[in-house]
């Protein structure tokens, strides 16, 4: 008899929140280690930089951890977050909390070693905000580059990938949020109210976030119909190696008439509906009938896995980096919200058998 195994796909409505709520840069918080009262669920990890099990990983760039909600800085220390070789070996570094994207990071203090795997760990020292801590140690592992060692260093720019509205896009809704997606992981601290901006006819105020390899601006209120704005991207912005990109990215679009109020549907997934003999090393992907609001993960076996986007945002994939498992029923289930903050109703659920 074949097992059964649940992913959860997009489940953005959670991260939507959240990021929300972290305010306008990184590196701050208007938490301010206030206690949140009658909350009882433990805090868990959303995603982790590099994956697990993931290979050729650089040699010179910081690890972090994502988490589902807001974690008490104070508990983000040396000792609740640790690297070390897998063959025996403690990684000395620093360790630092953005409270803005919930995210963790550690640098160590050398470049880690070429064609070596590592184990990182986050213990259940780390608490939320209302003093509830992980329900056990999450732990994942990975593998640097290869020699030579200058080949297993990052020293290349990031650079943005795709953004939303689209470069001289018209009829953009008024109740948008502007997205900017890179091609790597960025560092969280350098994501913030000065780095995103939206200007019209003023400086337009909103909050800022950061989701996977995604930077959201919300702006406080709706914008105003007809009317053009201009987004810059700052040259400033750095990935985790510590490169940043030089040349800011700008780009204006022109707001419609009407904000948009319709939830997002599923087009079509891959694997489709009951389909049999999915080959293990297969990617889950999922096409919408209008722009997606990105989201950061994906639960597939019980481990975190990114999720990509496509340009227009319309369309977005997952692949485990060790593959499905054989011969188990999978069943997926995706809520996500688009690009106006509008929640799908109601899950899309559909089940498929990978070969045995």
């Amino acid at each position: 008899m074949k097992s059964r195994m649940t992913m959860l796909l997009g489940v953005f409505f959670l991260v939507l929140q959240l990021a929300a709520c972290g305010g306008g840069g990184g590196g701050s918080s208007d938490d301010g280690g206030n206690r949140v009262p009658g909350d009882t669920v433990a805090p868990s990890v959303l995603s982790t930089n590099p994956v697990h099990s993931s290979t050729a990983a650089d040699i010179n760039r910081a690890i972090t951890v994502t988490f589902n909600e807001a974690v008490d800085p104070d508990t983000i220390t040396s000792n609740s977050f640790l690297v070390d070789k897998a063959t025996g070996g403690i990684v000395t570094g620093t360790v630092a909390y953005d409270a803005a994207s919930r995210t963790a990071t550690f640098r160590s203090a050398v470049n880690l070693a070429t064609s070596t795997t590592y184990v990182a760990t986050v213990t259940n020292a780390v608490e939320d905000l209302a003093g509830n801590t992980l329900s056990k140690d999450y732990t994942w592992q990975f593998t640097t580059a290869a020699p030579p060692e200058v080949n297993a260093i990052d020293t290349t720019p990031p650079a943005v990938l795709s953004r939303f509205p689209a470069p001289n896009a018209i009829s953009v809704a008024p109740n948008a949020v502007i997205s900017v997606t890179f091609n790597e992981p960025i560092d969280p601290f350098t994501i913030n109210k000065n780095t995103v901006t939206l200007q019209g006819a003023s400086s337009i105020p909103g909050t800022v976030s950061y989701v996977g390899t995604t930077a959201l601006f919300k702006p406080a209120s709706d914008l105003k119909a007809g009317t053009v704005y201009t987004v810059t991207v700052a040259g400033t912005i750095k990935d985790l190696a510590g490169n940043s990109m030089g040349a800011p990215v700008v780009w204006s679009f022109t707001t419609g008439n009407q904000a948009d109020v319709q939830s997002p549907q599923v087009l079509s997934v891959s694997p489709p509906d009951g389909a049999v003999n999915v080959p293990t090393d297969s990617s889950l992907v999922a096409n919408f009938n209008e722009p997606i609001e990105p989201f950061e993960f994906g639960v597939i076996d019980g481990r975190p896995v990114a999720v990509t986007f496509n340009d227009s945002y319309t369309t977005f994939s997952l692949k485990p980096t060790a593959g499905l498992k054989a011969g188990v029923t999978y069943n997926a289930r995706i809520q996500v919200s688009d690009q106006a903050g509008n929640r799908m109703d109601e899950p899309y659920v559909w089940t498929f058998t990978t070969a045995p």
